[in-house]
């Protein structure tokens, strides 16, 4: 769940077009209240023509292009999900993906003050420290931006190395964008299950992945069976624990990650970056465009 900066309960959506994002949405308290704070700085505004039947709903510019809309609480019976969107409902079997944890952006060099600038002068999110983390081919730098009260979370990723993920994405892309959505479950085994028999194309984790697990937690046997039998990865910290799961980038520069926190864990699963981008970078093909 996301919110602006009146930092009220929130949800954001997702435009996306081939394997790319293009646009997503912010609930806030106070459209006009919000737009009027981009405008004075100097954060350009989008409108666009309004269809019959459809809402006016106001836009700002992300450094990237990315429209970012801001969509009020609904008053009535009558959401703005029924009135712009043609709704797919019908599954009979859910895998239990109940909202969106986080959100993560690859940046080109050289972007990343200008992206967290944005982010906390708009909408004010609080830049959280400066990672790095590796990649077999080279290191990606990350910085995190919270909302105060914890429901809207935004990771930042750039790399210098054309050869990473990040930097995969960045060229695939030619620019910034959404690297990749994280959804949160409350029983992350269960949304496994699910996904794997819809034959999601979940990533596969290496056995000595668990090998590691085993001598760096405490974790009973089953937990641990349970892990390695539906790809999960495993984090704990502060006094919480993190479980999730990726699928497959598409068209390497795109994939979804169901995560599931416990006990107020705050970070991202950063530890297990570099299993999960070296288990795509096997996925990929090795003709050495990346040397």
């Amino acid at each position: 769940m996301l919110n602006a900066e009146q930092d009220s309960a929130a949800s954001e959506h997702f435009q996306l077009h081939g394997a790319s994002v293009c646009a997503m949405a912010l609930r806030v308290d106070d459209a006009a209240r919000t737009l009027a704070r981009a405008r004075a700085l100097l954060c350009p505004d989008w409108q666009e023509r309004v269809g019959a039947g459809e809402r006016h709903i106001p836009a700002v510019r992300a450094p990237d292009g990315t429209l970012v809309y801001l969509v009020e609480p609904d008053s009535g019976d009558r959401s703005f999900w029924n009135d712009d969107f043609d709704l797919l409902l019908g599954f009979d079997e859910p895998a239990g993906l109940a909202e969106i944890d986080h959100v993560v952006q690859a940046l080109p060099v050289g972007r990343m003050a200008t992206f967290v600038l944005f982010w906390r002068a708009v909408f004010g999110l609080e830049p959280q420290a400066r990672l790095e983390t590796p990649d077999p081919y080279g290191l990606v730098q990350s910085r995190a931006l919270v909302s105060p009260n914890g429901r809207v979370r935004l990771a930042l990723n750039s790399s210098e190395s054309r050869g990473t993920a990040t930097g995969r994405f960045v060229s695939a892309y030619a620019g910034a964008g959404v690297h990749h959505i994280a959804l949160a479950t409350p029983d992350i085994v269960q949304t496994a299950v699910r996904l794997e028999a819809l034959r999601a194309p979940l990533l596969p984790i290496p056995a000595n992945y668990y090998d590691d697990l085993s001598a760096r937690f405490d974790l009973d046997d089953d937990t641990l069976a349970a892990l390695q039998r539906h790809a999960l990865l495993y984090d704990r910290g502060g006094q919480g624990a993190f479980w999730h799961l990726y699928t497959d980038a598409f068209q390497d520069r795109f994939f979804f990650e169901a995560v599931q926190r416990h006990g107020g864990y705050p970070g991202f699963g950063a530890p297990n970056a570099s299993v999960r981008a070296a288990a795509q970078a096997r996925q990929q093909p090795t003709d050495g465009a990346f040397l």
